[in-house]
């Protein structure tokens, strides 16, 4: 039998509702990261730490008007407008 791996999303998704407190409902948390510009590999590979650290800024920073982060929030997993990985994790 053939293992396959879940997509990111949920996995982002399942780790959220596990660890984030205070978290907004999954539809919005949904709406948020998909409208992070994050890449959503990497997000589900952070640490614990670095994992709480992008979705609790993004809940945070979201403009939900502009479908953008605010305050010049960077999220560890976040790709540039031309596609690069900004940052992977913390050591």
């Amino acid at each position: 039998m053939t293992h396959i791996e879940p997509h990111p999303l949920k996995t982002i998704m399942d780790r959220a509702s596990k660890l984030v407190k205070n978290q907004r409902d999954q539809q919005t948390l949904l709406f948020d990261i998909m409208n992070s510009k994050v890449n959503l590999a990497a997000l589900a590979d952070l640490p614990d730490a670095d994992f709480l650290h992008d979705v609790n800024g993004i809940m945070q920073h979201m403009d939900r008007q502009t479908e953008t982060l605010d305050d010049c929030f960077i999220p560890r997993a976040g790709i540039s407008e031309h596609g690069a990985k900004i940052i992977t994790h913390t050591p």
